[in-house]
């Protein structure tokens, strides 16, 4: 679910941030230009990572984000069609124990009930 997808994209990106400070706290400690450029190349590789990490993070969030809108409306949808249907049956139940109800009139509301249910 979209909790467990978030969850996942915050431990990431923590653990991105974690590896970057490792790797910036040893890139201070070093005391040699070459190990030093070989730390801050590590380092500026790691932020990076990171803002990869933040990147993809969003993008999950956003599709999560989608994803529940989407179900959101559909259930919305599929409610409101319920309720159509059952007052759309109602009348049709009403209509058809009335003597005067024509077949062709029950069946117009059947197909419209119908066509509600198809959506």
């Amino acid at each position: 679910d979209s909790t467990s997808v978030q969850r996942a994209a915050v431990l990431g990106v923590i653990v991105a941030a974690v590896l970057l400070t490792s790797w910036v706290v040893k890139g201070r400690g070093d005391q040699h230009k070459t190990a030093s450029a070989e730390s801050q190349a590590i380092a500026t590789e790691g932020i990076a990572l990171l803002e990869e990490a933040q990147t993809t993070a969003n993008e999950i969030l956003d599709e999560a984000e989608r994803q529940a809108d989407e179900i959101l409306r559909r259930a919305r949808a599929d409610a409101a069609a319920i309720v159509k249907e059952a007052r759309i049956g109602g009348s049709v139940k009403t209509r058809a124990a009335v003597p005067s109800s024509s077949p062709a009139e029950v069946d117009r509301f059947r197909a419209e009930a119908q066509r509600i249910r198809e959506g």
